[in-house]
């Protein structure tokens, strides 16, 4: 399976990063709120090891260009590659045609679900890139960048003028983070939770 291979940047807001989009010739693919299950082992294993399994179901608020699969999707991430500019990490995935079987599954397995959150993600086609404006509950505004090497990753985020730095941590370990800082649960950080 290939690796994945992005950037993420922490933003003020979208607004001018969409008019860049738009102005370098950007395709809109939609928008969508994102619902991402975490599952572990007991003892934690995935994420003592720097893995992650993940169940992510969507839904469709604005349609674009791309007609999103309406099925939910499991998702193995490895480690981190050792990198501070991008993240490279194996990544593992398939469609499934009912999230709630799949749910019971993970669990009758013994796997525990540790994590739930949602973020809100607008879609772009900058030349060879995917760019994500992803907007979570707590956190804020981010731009991830996707795309087939760090050379193409970099020329999108000089396109977007983002001055920020990569941040590498997942939006997982940043929720799990801040919630713990803050003394909330770190059990499910949902819009309608912390609207």
């Amino acid at each position: 399976m290939p690796n994945e291979i992005e950037a993420k940047y922490p933003v003020q807001d979208h607004p001018s990063i969409r008019r860049r989009l738009r102005g370098a010739g950007a395709v809109f693919l939609g928008t969508v709120i994102q619902t991402d299950r975490f599952y572990d082992r007991p003892d934690h294993r995935f994420r003592r090891s720097g893995c992650g399994l993940r169940l992510r179901s969507l839904k469709v608020l604005r349609s674009g260009a791309w007609n999103p699969d309406p099925r939910a999707e499991i998702t193995f991430k490895g480690p981190v590659e050792a990198n501070l500019k991008v993240k490279i990490r194996r990544e593992i995935q398939t469609r499934l045609d009912d999230e709630s079987a799949a749910h019971e599954l993970l669990l009758a397995c013994g796997l525990i679900q540790t994590f739930c959150y949602q973020k809100r993600r607008s879609s772009y086609r900058l030349g060879r890139c995917r760019v994500e404006l992803d907007s979570l509950p707590l956190l804020g505004a981010f731009v991830e960048i996707e795309g087939p090497n760090e050379s193409a990753i970099h020329a999108a985020r000089e396109i977007l003028r983002i001055q920020a730095d990569h941040i590498p941590a997942s939006y997982l370990q940043l929720l799990t983070q801040h919630a713990k800082a803050k003394k909330r649960s770190t059990e499910e950080i949902t819009f309608e939770k912390y609207k």
